[in-house]
């Protein structure tokens, strides 16, 4: 039986040997979120190698290049699709790993759903901001040619900056520091300061917003032109627990948000970024 509470999930990976199948952001948070448990994977896997073996100092191994032996060795999937979660099911399954052995996202989340997992469980320096680069550029490419200013909403390593002619106006807002010239803003705890620019560029935010009239109002009222959103679609609810998200607004209730605020939706676009489907919306001023 797979367990569904924390202390059954965390006696079966301390009677076990585990490792964590996917290299991305769901597995940087996993391999967090376990490490404040006391727990480890011995290496990750992933039919693609990425760099996190150089911050977390574990192995990444391809499924085929893994040395399973006989022991019994559990996977925990760090796969955030579902289809895409079927997709390692069945190869892992094909390759002679027991079903038995492996847990999805959802089933590990929902054995984490008491454990308050914030940004804190995780080293962003592990972070691969590239993974973010395609919706970013698709979300820029909506950028009006009117637009002299944008304030970049959870900036993050600031990629929308370099996709900006030098004559812009940029202004970077996350909750920490990227850079000298960082607005840090906590958008659910400080007072949201007073903004002015052309456009509001809003990348994947919107998740983490608990007063979302509150800071809606605020974003319209601080873009002068123009509103560039970019929304994923909502996960259940135990995955929004563990990627610490707060809200799960539709794309129709994102919508009625800015174009009851005086805007009008011209532009939008379905995008596939990480085998995550996201939808790019752009809002001009009426």
């Amino acid at each position: 039986m797979k367990p569904t509470t924390l202390e059954g999930f965390k006696n079966l990976l301390k009677d076990s040997e585990f490792v964590i199948f996917g290299t991305g952001k769901a597995a940087v948070r996993l391999w967090g979120v376990l490490g404040k448990l006391g727990l480890s994977p011995v290496a990750f896997l992933d039919n693609y190698i990425y760099g996190i073996e150089k911050n977390s100092g574990l192995p990444i191994f391809k499924p085929t290049e893994y040395n399973w032996g006989n022991k019994r060795t559990l996977v925990l999937l760090s796969i955030v699709t579902d289809s895409k979660s079927d997709e390692v099911f069945k190869q892992l399954i094909n390759q002679g790993i027991s079903e038995d052995l492996m847990m999805t996202l959802e089933e590990v989340a929902q054995a984490l759903i008491s454990v308050d997992i914030t940004w804190q469980n995780t080293d962003e320096n592990t972070f691969d901001w590239s993974r973010n680069n395609h919706r970013i550029e698709e979300m820029a490419k909506m950028i009006g040619g009117n637009i002299t200013s944008v304030a970049d909403l959870g900036c993050g390593n600031q990629h929308l900056k370099s996709l900006l002619s030098s004559s812009f106006k940029y202004v970077p807002i996350d909750y920490i520091s990227r850079s000298e010239d960082t607005v840090v803003l906590d958008f659910n705890n400080d007072i949201l300061p007073q903004i002015s620019v052309d456009c509001m560029f809003l990348s994947g935010i919107i998740s983490y917003i608990e007063d979302l009239p509150n800071f809606f109002d605020w974003v319209c009222t601080g873009a002068a032109k123009q509103i560039v959103i970019g929304h994923r679609y909502p996960y259940s609810a135990a995955k929004e627990k563990f990627f610490s998200m707060t809200a799960s607004p539709s794309f129709d209730e994102v919508k009625d948000f800015v174009c009851n605020r005086g805007f009008l939706l011209v532009n939008t676009k379905n995008i596939t970024q990480n085998n995550l489907e996201y939808a790019i919306m752009s809002f001009e001023r009426i």
